[in-house]
């Protein structure tokens, strides 16, 4: 672990809340991501903090490099990246960026 991610968990640790135990979810999550830039594994550190932190639900997560696979990226109308695309339940909605504001990110997934 670089010491940048080590400093991205401790300030994810820091702003972590705690969910409520509610009924069990499953989430089908689409990372779309531009190879291994420091966004595409900022975003994707936030969703394995994420899948621990709601340790309540099921996750289903697809991650798609657009470098290698630009007619998915066309297809899903993804312009930016990264791009998480939260399929189900519904409604299906996006999150574009880091998802370094876990607070943010666990609030939409709460909304689901």
């Amino acid at each position: 672990m670089t010491a940048f991610t080590k400093g991205m968990c401790e300030q994810k640790d820091a702003k972590r809340k705690t969910m409520p135990s509610g009924s069990h979810t499953k989430f089908t999550l689409r990372l779309f991501v531009s190879d291994e830039t420091v966004a595409a594994l900022e975003a994707q550190l936030a969703i394995e903090q994420i899948k621990e932190e709601r340790s309540d639900a099921d996750f289903d997560l697809k991650i798609v490099d657009v470098t290698k696979d630009p007619e998915k990226a066309l297809t899903d109308m993804v312009l930016v990246t990264p791009t998480l695309i939260i399929d189900a339940p519904p409604p299906a909605r996006r999150m574009i960026g880091t998802l370094r504001d876990a607070a943010k990110t666990l609030a939409v997934l709460k909304a689901s």
